[in-house]
């Protein structure tokens, strides 16, 4: 994808949500979003053509595009019934951008296509950031680590990207190698496949040098609002007791790290 970018000059074939669907199609081993496979294609698509035609067309404000965009996904989801979340993103990326070229939903229906045919060869594997207000979700007691995930891979991302491509001039598909490289390296690491980790990885590629430095920071501070308000909004937080806030406040590596020492000590 980035390769192909990089060689035509066309920057709209970048979809930094396609390595989300990547990573929950194809590598986690857990069904969360419910959709089908014709789906995927047909709501990526839609929603990427929805987008250019918003940006081309819509004499509206710029916010008012944005939660236009926002509401057409949103409708799309709830008419479908499926919970393809980076269907959002194929919306709402283009009004933020402000792209309007037709390359844009050909490269989201190329990929998608793409994708889903790797799938058929693979079982289903989804995951999202819905897992943050799904009770029975496994990263709802984890929104320390879920936070970190995401503050590193956004940082990770910025930095390859500046240093990479902006200072030592290296072609994007080799600091886009390197970041899915170093990204893998910490699932297995961690032991844990978060898919809109990747994306947000990938969202440097778009973003002009001017600026880009502030992506880490602005990242950790929409995280840290999102996940609050899945914690207190949905998850009912405030109701928990000390122990489970204590908890899910404890990276699962640091709380891996007292077991083992705990155990260490009881075996003394």
């Amino acid at each position: 994808m980035v390769g192909l970018a990089e060689w035509t000059d066309e920057k709209e074939i970048l979809f930094p949500e396609m390595t989300a669907l990547i990573i929950g199609l194809l590598i986690i081993d857990k069904r969360v979003w419910n959709v089908k496979r014709w789906q995927i294609i047909l709501l990526m698509t839609l929603g990427a053509a929805v987008g250019i035609c918003i940006v081309r067309y819509s004499p509206l404000p710029y916010v008012v595009n944005l939660c236009a965009a926002f509401a057409f996904a949103g409708a799309s989801l709830l008419i479908s019934r499926a919970t393809l979340i980076p269907l959002i993103s194929a919306c709402v990326l283009p009004v933020l951008l402000h792209t309007e070229s037709i390359v844009y939903p050909i490269a989201v229906f190329s990929m998608s296509v793409s994708v889903v045919l790797v799938q058929i060869i693979l079982p289903p594997l989804m995951v999202t950031f819905v897992e943050m207000v799904n009770s029975k979700a496994g990263f709802k007691n984890r929104p320390t680590q879920v936070f970190l995930f995401l503050t590193t891979v956004a940082t990770l991302g910025t930095v390859l990207q500046i240093v990479g491509h902006h200072h030592l001039h290296l072609p994007e598909s080799i600091v886009t190698l390197t970041i899915a490289a170093i990204l893998f390296l910490i699932f297995e690491w961690t032991g844990k496949y978060f898919a809109p980790s990747g994306a947000l990885a990938f969202i440097p590629m778009l973003l002009p040098q001017e600026g880009l430095a502030w992506l880490p920071l602005e990242a950790s501070i929409g995280v840290a609002l999102f996940i609050t308000i899945a914690m207190v909004v949905f998850q009912k937080c405030y109701k928990w007791n000390r122990a489970q806030l204590i908890f899910c406040a404890t990276p699962t590596l640091l709380r891996e790290y007292m077991n083992r020492k705990k155990r260490e000590k009881q075996i003394e």
